[in-house]
């Protein structure tokens, strides 16, 4: 699994994940940027990350 910056997980991926999926709320499709697609897709299959994505939709959806 790719990594942002770093041969382990950084801070630059905890918050470049975030980015990309607010990205995509706001209409910015990822397919003009394959490599950059994949790399959100490889990410969101770390537990951790998935488990955060889960909780943040979550709450969205109770606000």
């Amino acid at each position: 699994m790719d990594l942002f910056i770093a041969d382990r997980f950084t801070v630059a991926d905890a918050c470049l994940v975030p980015a990309l999926n607010w990205a995509a709320l706001g209409g910015v499709d990822l397919k003009r940027w394959p490599v950059l697609a994949d790399w959100q897709a490889e990410q969101l299959q770390r537990p951790a990350v998935a488990r955060a994505v889960g909780e943040e939709l979550a709450l969205r959806a109770a606000a």
